[in-house]
């Protein structure tokens, strides 16, 4: 390798080629000129791509909010209870358990009510079964619809502030009937 080739390796390397091209008193080429306008634009462009795309996630967090949900959620508590097999081994003990804790709940000074499900509102990751309609043939490797199931106690519905459209509340199973509802 000649020393010229060397001396131009190096400056390429440490930028004393773009020092000295963009220095006071050069101007630059047009090319470069191409390059910074092309740098700009795309800067701009993408800052009021973000600045729409912030308006728009914005507005939509707003219209959310605004929506009803379909239940009262002011004032609301809510936890979950993990049962092991092992400490609960039927359904009538899982369902006495329950059973104790909204009744203690409910005694609390400031409760006004208390109730469970197995599933909140808006949660997501309730679970669910597929489902068929009598009389029809579906292919082996067709989609099936899949129906949500959300178990609750007696006055859920009184208790989340959402009122029954039409119907009847629904009973909830006694433990001696439980085992129907595995």
């Amino acid at each position: 390798m000649s020393a010229a080739s060397r001396r131009r390796l190096w400056r390429a390397a440490t930028g004393l080629d773009a020092l000295r091209d963009e220095g006071r008193g050069n101007t630059a080429t047009r090319h470069r000129h191409r390059i910074r306008y092309a740098l700009v634009g795309g800067q701009v462009a993408l800052a009021l791509i973000l600045l729409v795309a912030s308006g728009l996630m914005v507005r939509s967090f707003q219209q959310m909010r605004a929506l009803d949900p379909g239940f009262n959620p002011v004032s609301a508590v809510t936890f979950g209870v993990g049962l092991t097999d092992r400490e609960y081994p039927t359904l009538d003990s899982a369902l006495a358990l329950h059973r104790r804790i909204i009744e203690q709940l409910s005694a609390l000074p400031g409760v006004t009510a208390a109730a469970g499900t197995t599933c909140l509102p808006l949660s997501g990751g309730c679970s669910g079964n597929s489902v068929k309609v009598e009389g029809q043939d579906y292919p082996p490797d067709a989609t099936l619809p899949v129906a949500l199931i959300r178990a609750v106690t007696g006055g859920y519905l009184e208790t989340i502030g959402t009122r029954l459209r039409a119907g009847a509340p629904s009973s909830v199973p006694t433990s001696t009937g439980a085992s129907r509802w595995r």
